[in-house]
């Protein structure tokens, strides 16, 4: 027994056990979403950390959150992979790079968690869930944020666990997953009778089963409902992603997306076909020879009929300069654009290059890269219902996908998981779309190009679906959205009161001087 526990808490086998576990814990998230995996992580990191100070205590944060990162978002450098890409030699860069600076937020938790608590006492369980908390709430919104595979997502594979984002999001369903995964840990370290394990067991148990059961009860109350007077059309083509930006492939390309937009349009109803991100661009719809066969086509003469297509769209500036929006895109049934929403929150690197005076790079888009919009906004249309656009990851942004002056009946989020292939990406940036529904209490329609294209109802049930590699349409009624969430209301800040209420716990279980 001895030598096994003096060959544990050598530094090399302690430091190799950390990262183990930060990267089986990856598999808790979507597609494989294996939510046990948290308690066994978590507890285990949990353990490992308890003995730690100053920056052996930050290493192995740092590894648990490596190896969780690596794993989990391994598949970000597909896209450098994609034929006819002049970086692929940053392909491995890519592959370590974003792991190694978001697990500087899991050192930082752990550092100050080891600092100011003792892992052997309730207090101390307290401090490390807060620390990681704070770690992950600045991770989502600090430099831009990056709040992806968030721990509350691996609930994802159960409605009912999801409903509790309508009360207080996904960053309070991580909450308490950590709270939860961590009980074993410091039950260990306490050296817990049996009967503090059953106490605390029971907690946790009866805890996730009153969120479960309170969830099962709100789907049961609130069957899907759908309105009579819009029927959107959700379009995946399906190009391969090497294909898209090649023009001698514009015609072929624009062929497949209106074959997968083809079906008949029932007589007086209003359509909303939706196309996924950058599926045009205006220099291709302001020609009327496009415009006219896209017409022709498609049967498109209802006075009623709109497509919502991402669309690469561009302005000259009065310095002479050219201007690229990563939009979504309104068009009427003479094929006029009547609204657009510009995409705000853009991807550093991939849609523009951060600090581009000092870098020497150009981004994935091939020019100087998109200019940002002015920030999400509700659109109103005619007589399609008020919607908001979210133009690719701008989704995975719990409290930024709509505003309430006035609320959006519906959300649209374009976009193009093609980039990454069929790996956990685009089932995990599904995942986020269906929080942000419950979240909302809106309805969203999500369209890719190729990815998984989903209508999605305000209690987050998927009612249709178009799989990875499948190239087609989905018709359905609009979901009725739902009423005003708790989330929608408090938004953000739910999660920082949560916090609050636990920071006034340490301090009460703090040592009497």
């Amino acid at each position: 027994m001895n030598n096994a526990r003096n060959f544990f808490a050598r530094p090399v086998v302690r430091a190799l056990l950390t990262l183990m576990s930060g990267a089986v814990m990856a598999l808790s998230a979507p597609p494989t979403a294996l939510w046990p995996l948290l308690f066994v992580c978590l507890s285990s990191f949990y353990v490992l950390l308890s003995p730690l100070q100053g920056w052996r205590a930050f290493l192995s944060g740092w590894l648990f959150g490596f190896g969780y990162f690596l794993i989990g978002l391994y598949w970000i450098g597909n896209a450098l992979l994609v034929p006819g890409n002049e970086f692929k030699w940053v392909w491995p860069l890519a592959i370590v790079g974003l792991p190694i600076g978001l697990a500087i937020f899991t050192g930082l938790a752990a550092l100050a968690a080891t600092r100011w608590g003792d892992f052997k006492t309730w207090r101390g369980y307290c401090v490390f869930v807060f620390c990681l908390m704070a770690s992950e709430w600045l991770r989502g919104n600090i430099l831009t944020g990056f709040p992806w595979n968030l721990y509350g997502y691996a609930w994802g594979h159960s409605p009912a666990m999801v409903q509790s984002a309508s009360v207080f999001g996904v960053y309070g369903l991580t909450f308490l997953t950590a709270l939860w995964a961590c009980v074993p840990g410091a039950l260990y370290l306490q050296r817990a009778k049996p009967a503090q394990w059953a106490v605390s067991g029971l907690i946790v148990i009866l805890s996730m089963a009153a969120l479960y059961g309170w969830g099962a009860m709100r789907l049961k109350d609130h069957p899907v409902q759908e309105r009579n007077d819009v029927i959107v059309r959700v379009v995946q083509p399906n190009i391969p992603q090497q294909d898209k930006a090649n023009p001698d492939l514009l015609i072929p390309n624009l062929r497949k997306l209106i074959e997968a937009s083809a079906a008949p349009f029932v007589p007086g109803k209003t359509y909303a076909i939706i196309w996924p991100e950058t599926a045009v661009s205006d220099y291709v719809m302001q020609d009327a020879n496009v415009s006219d066969f896209i017409r022709k086509a498609l049967m498109y003469d209802g006075a009623n009929h709109f497509i919502i297509a991402g669309t690469l769209r561009h302005e000259d500036t009065a310095d002479g300069k050219t201007s690229y929006y990563n939009s979504l895109v309104t068009y009427d049934n003479r094929l006029q654009p009547v609204s657009s929403y510009d995409k705000a929150h853009l991807v550093p690197f991939g849609e523009y290059i951060p600090f581009k005076d000092h870098i020497p790079l150009h981004p994935f888009v091939r020019f100087a890269g998109f200019t940002p919009g002015k920030g999400i906004a509700t659109q109103s249309v005619s007589t399609l219902p008020p919607y908001s656009g979210l133009v690719c990851y701008e989704v995975i942004f719990q409290g930024e996908v709509s505003v309430n002056t006035p609320r959006p009946a519906w959300m649209i989020n374009v976009t193009n998981d093609g980039w990454y292939g069929n790996s956990p990406g685009p089932y995990q940036h599904l995942t986020m779309a269906v929080f942000r529904a419950v979240e909302e209490g809106i309805p969203l329609i999500r369209s890719a190009n190729t990815g998984i294209s989903a209508i999605i109802d305000p209690y987050g049930r998927i009612t249709k679906r178009i799989e990875y590699g499948v190239a087609g349409y989905a018709d359905s009624p609009l979901p009725a959205a739902a009423a005003g969430t708790w989330f929608n209301i408090f938004g953000r800040y739910i999660i920082l009161l949560w916090m609050g209420i636990l920071f006034g716990l340490i301090f009460a279980l703090r040592k009497p001087y």
